[in-house]
């Protein structure tokens, strides 16, 4: 599913955030180092990427509820289409919240870093996954 890949991401951005500076570990050197992120900036990038999986991880949690829930009502032969429509609707909306979070993560980001780290991150986030997929963390192009 496409949620999945998003912890995945979230997960790599995590591991990354927490070994930015030296003797935080190598990994993080491929991104914070190159890009110059203070230790300020990294601390608030930590809190956007945690605040942001916690969201997701609920908003997921409750979409998958919902979805077992319609199948279950469309299953019912007895089911009333008025509650199965409800029950669409608000799949439709717990979609259409992961996707307003998601905007908002990208736009605390955005404001995070200077222009020439945005630039920067623009091309190398391309490399890690960041890029732009639906829920990805849309550090890809602008």
């Amino acid at each position: 599913m496409v949620f999945v890949g998003c912890g995945m991401v979230v997960a790599t951005i995590m591991i990354t955030l927490i070994s930015a500076q030296p003797n935080r570990g190598d990994w993080w050197g491929t991104i914070a180092n190159p890009l110059g992120l203070t230790i300020e900036q990294m601390d608030k990038l930590q809190g956007i990427v945690i605040e942001w999986q916690e969201v997701l991880l609920l908003l997921r949690s409750n979409l998958q509820t919902k979805k077992l829930e319609l199948q279950r009502l469309i299953r019912n032969s007895k089911a009333d289409p008025a509650v199965v429509e409800e029950m669409t609707r608000e799949i439709g909306d717990l979609k259409t919240k992961m996707q307003r979070n998601l905007l908002e993560r990208r736009a605390a980001i955005r404001e995070l870093l200077t222009e020439e780290q945005w630039a920067q991150y623009d091309v190398q986030g391309r490399g890690y996954g960041f890029g732009r997929g639906p829920y990805s963390l849309g550090l890809g192009r602008a």
